[in-house]
This record gives C-alpha cells, sequence and structure tokens, in this order.
C-alpha cells in the first residue's frame, strides 16, 4: 500500500537501456516513452529533476575515480587522452561514462 507514507518523497532514475520501448518508432529518452503508459502510471505525480552538465572539478574527480580502479585503458591513460575525454564529454555525465567504456 502505497499511501502509508505521508509526507515522503521518491526519486528514481530511468535507464533506457533496462526498459521496453512501447513506441519503438521513437529515440525518445523521456520516461512515458520508456516505461510505457502503465510503467509511468506509478510514477505518477512525474516532476522532472535536471541534471547540470559536470563542472571541471567534478569531471576530475570522476576521472580520478576511474583511473583508480583501473577503468580507463589504452590512450586515455596518457595527458593527452585524458584532455579529449573531458573535451568530448563537454562535461555531459552520461556521456562521459559512455566515453570512458569505449575505452
Amino acid at each position: 500500500k502505497c499511501d502509508d507514507w505521508p509526507n515522503s518523497l521518491i526519486v528514481a532514475a530511468v535507464c533506457p537501456s533496462n526498459c521496453r520501448r512501447t513506441r519503438l518508432d521513437k529515440k525518445s529518452c523521456l520516461p512515458r516513452d520508456l516505461l510505457g503508459d502503465e510503467g509511468f502510471y506509478y510514477l505518477d505525480p512525474f516532476v522532472p529533476i535536471r541534471v547540470r552538465r559536470y563542472s571541471r572539478s567534478e569531471l576530475d574527480s570522476c576521472y580520478a575515480y576511474y583511473m583508480d580502479h583501473r577503468w580507463i585503458q589504452g590512450w586515455c591513460r596518457k595527458p593527452q587522452g585524458r584532455f579529449e575525454l573531458l573535451a568530448l564529454s563537454d562535461g555531459i555525465p552520461n556521456l562521459f561514462t559512455q566515453l570512458i567504456a569505449s575505452t
């Protein structure tokens, strides 16, 4: 029963790779398109939260974390590769992670 949590809030994220798309002709990343009408019903009311681009210090911290865990391989471990990763991602968190995964 969901109505026994007065004054509560649940924050959730939708990962496109784990969702079935109900409208295959759309390439939308909106929750309704990712979850379908039935799945979206359970998120009602939906309040989007904007995730801003990473600052330079946040990118540096992520890069250091990925280096410590040896998730960055090859040319990206060199200073020029690091510079290219930071420049190509343009501070976009998901793009930065995708670029790291492709190394």
